[in-house]
């Protein structure tokens, strides 16, 4: 009887314990490497999140279309508004980025097959309530002395 009790229990353990677990683990560059990776940085407020029309296979996950408007931008070809495309958000990931219309964004954008996109989950941008230190930095002089004196080797 035991035994049996002991295999029962032992059954309800294995077969009880969940399946699914996710490790959230993100790199998160120094604000030096995100604005060297980076093709466009700035800081704007979405005003629009639309699907994406792209048809290219290589950016087919890439299903968001989102437009903001340019409050200040520190590198790439100066513009008012500039659109990204984004990737699907998986809810609760780490990084979260949380696209949303009327909230302002720190972005830090790389460029695929000549469009910007950036990644939603471990993303390198920020919403603008938790990026005041970086847009701080990004508006010294000696940061971006600092960039173009010491830039990192081309591999």
């Amino acid at each position: 009887m035991k035994l049996v009790f002991k295999i029962s229990v032992l059954f309800v353990l294995l077969f009880s314990a969940n399946v699914f677990v996710f490790a959230c683990s993100c790199v998160d560059p120094s604000q030096r490497e995100r604005y060297r990776m980076s093709k466009v940085v700035f800081l704007g407020e979405v005003i629009e999140i639309k699907d994406s029309n792209e048809s290219s296979e290589d950016l087919k996950f890439f299903s968001y279309s989102v437009e903001f408007k340019v409050e200040k931008q520190w590198k790439g070809k100066k513009s008012k508004e500039i659109t990204i495309l984004a990737d699907y958000d998986e809810p609760r990931m780490c990084g979260d980025l949380n696209l949303k219309v009327g909230e302002r964004f720190l972005m830090y954008s790389e460029k695929r097959y000549g469009k910007l996109v950036v990644n939603q989950d471990c993303s390198i941008s920020r919403n603008a309530k938790y990026a005041d230190d970086e847009i701080k930095k990004l508006n010294n002089f000696f940061f971006k002395a600092y960039y173009f004196l010491f830039p990192f080797p081309k591999i």
